[in-house]
């Protein structure tokens, strides 16, 4: 993804942030359905971003270390503080800070955002009516691209959704599995108002 968003980017300095979710049920068993996720990031300068085999080695190490049990304790830990203390501010005045927080710190804050729900299992009844899963993001108003990825019966989707339609990002994802031998199936939709 980062080589990707390199080669997609008009950008010639700064860093290229990939912002991926970490399954807290491991660190805090839960037994709730929705999701108990939160995310860390991982980042490279803009002029080494475009090299994914050189970024494996610092992208696990930065994930390991970010990705830690202590480092998303420390990371709830701060959240809920937070969510307390915001607690007791009148949501008239919540709102628009939020909002005025968010377009500085939102979506300027990561490149991309990938979510990988993992080896998705269904029940045997459901599961031989199925053939594959797809797990779609949202755009958002400023990142290159959201990516999805879910495993079903042995084959992964990755989905792509963005508001540009430069297929810069895709060709390069598609030049680097071509390159580590992994096949692949490219499918697409119609441009949205097209």
């Amino acid at each position: 993804m980062a080589e990707a968003a390199h080669c997609a980017s008009d950008e010639s300095r700064g860093c290229i942030r990939i912002q991926v979710p970490v399954n807290m049920r491991k660190f805090c068993p839960s037994k709730t359905l929705r999701n108990f996720s939160m995310y860390c990031s991982v980042s490279a300068p803009w002029a080494e971003a475009g090299d994914a085999e050189g970024l494996m080695a610092e992208f696990s190490r930065q994930l390991g270390e970010r990705a830690s049990e202590a480092a998303m304790r420390g990371m709830l830990g701060t959240t809920s503080a937070m969510v307390r203390a915001l607690g007791k501010v009148p949501l008239f005045l919540k709102r628009p800070a939020a909002r005025l927080a968010y377009g500085f710190l939102g979506e300027r804050a990561f490149t991309s955002t990938l979510s990988n729900l993992g080896r998705a299992a269904l029940p045997e009844g459901t599961a031989r009516h199925v053939r594959k899963l797809g797990f779609v993001l949202g755009t958002a108003e400023q990142s290159r691209a959201a990516c999805g990825l879910v495993s079903y019966g042995g084959v992964a989707l990755l989905s792509v959704t963005k508001l540009t339609e430069d297929p810069a990002f895709e060709r390069r994802l598609c030049a680097l599995f071509e390159r580590a031998g992994v096949p692949f199936v490219l499918e697409g939709s119609v441009l949205y108002g097209a």
